[in-house]
């Protein structure tokens, strides 16, 4: 084998790794954004859950219960906020804090056994069918 077909040879294999390695990092950067992009409907979803079975536990008199699943959704809320932060999504964190306050009056209400936690809760859910995430 000449050096001028070794050296071909050798381009080749550099520009296959080259090209390997840039498609495999496409790849990895369309997982990881739809990944984040579940993550964040679990968040969302999993925090709608709580504050609607909060409601109902509201229904049956427990209110301990309610104030515990409100703060579920509160920290389910919380993180889904950051993770949208992370991303530039600050004007959609922003609206998801409404819902955070709703539900920090609908906690504390509940853990002081008020009947005004049904309405804090309501509003928590009013606006969080105001909110859509990115798809």
């Amino acid at each position: 084998m000449t050096i001028k077909a070794a050296g071909t040879v050798s381009l080749a294999l550099v520009v296959a790794l080259g090209a390997g390695w840039v498609w495999g990092a496409s790849r990895s950067a369309a997982v990881d954004r739809e990944r984040r992009r579940v993550e964040e409907r679990v968040h969302f979803e999993t925090a709608r859950a709580n504050v609607l079975e909060g409601r109902l536990t509201l229904v049956g008199n427990d209110y301990a219960g309610a104030a515990r699943l409100f703060g579920q959704a509160t920290a389910d809320l919380e993180e889904l906020q950051r993770l949208l932060r992370e991303v530039g999504q600050a004007e959609l964190a922003g609206r998801i804090e409404i819902v955070v306050s709703h539900l920090g009056d609908a906690r504390q209400a509940a853990a002081a056994e008020n009947a005004n936690a049904w309405s804090a809760a309501d509003a928590a859910l009013q606006a969080l069918k105001g909110i859509r995430l990115p798809e």
